[in-house]
């Protein structure tokens, strides 16, 4: 949470990288232990005393980096996967639910047709990376609290637009891309810093964060909604 400055109670931080996990700021209070849930000790910047968090995570995707999207020949490069994704009809692409790595994402792809092109398996690949995240967020909503007031999401995958998109559409929260995407190397950093007396520059709060997003209206979010329902229906999550 040092890393990306998610220090305030009840705000979400999200981490995407080998695996995904979601954690939620409870300050003073220690949330027991529930289903998958458990607690953690953490921090907050100019506390002396012990705050905690809420923390799930899913094994689902692990190993799944989106520079898999490059080893498996779906696209040259990462520099334009949103561009990519976007170029595709949303109802027109097909759901990838894999729970560990293939070399070939197209083994993980449910409703795989044959006129669906390397951008369509793409845009799966997003949205599977971004219906896991809201799955776990919407398991600390019904645990814990009826909606955070901001999910920050950091790793390699909150690089990608659709995916901030995506969760923001399915969980209805404001989504904002963390300004540190290595937060939890950033976060140890500043810590050891700290610790030494060094000063390495100003301890920002969430100004921390950059580009928020907000969920869309109308059928755009049916649409993503219902494709959400179905995956998971596919996943079992």
């Amino acid at each position: 949470h040092i890393g990306n400055c998610v220090t305030d109670r009840l705000h979400l931080k999200v981490t995407m990288g080998t695996c995904i996990s979601c954690s939620l700021v409870t300050g003073e209070d220690i949330h027991p232990s529930a289903s998958t849930i458990f607690p953690q000790l953490a921090w907050k910047w100019r506390r002396e005393e012990p705050w905690y968090q809420a923390e799930t995570m899913t094994k689902k995707l692990e190993g799944w980096k989106i520079d898999i999207l490059v080893s498996s020949g779906l696209v040259d490069s990462l520099s334009d996967v949103d561009g990519i994704a976007d170029s595709v009809d949303i109802a027109e692409c097909p759901y990838f639910v894999a729970d560990s790595p293939l070399a070939d994402p197209r083994k993980g792809m449910r409703e795989l047709e044959d006129h669906h092109s390397s951008s369509h398996l793409v845009r799966a690949v997003l949205e599977a990376h971004a219906f896991t995240a809201s799955r776990l967020i919407m398991e600390l909503r019904e645990f814990y609290i009826s909606s955070p007031p901001l999910v920050v999401v950091d790793g390699g995958a909150s690089r990608s637009r659709v995916i901030l998109q995506t969760i923001a559409d399915v969980t209805g929260v404001e989504v904002q891309q963390a300004r540190w995407v290595d937060g939890a190397l950033h976060g140890a950093y500043r810590a050891a810093a700290r610790a030494l007396g060094i000063v390495v520059g100003e301890e920002q709060g969430e100004t921390s964060s950059r580009r928020a997003f907000i969920s869309a209206d109308g059928e755009r979010r049916d649409l993503i909604l219902k494709r959400f329902n179905v995956w998971r229906d596919f996943s079992g999550f």
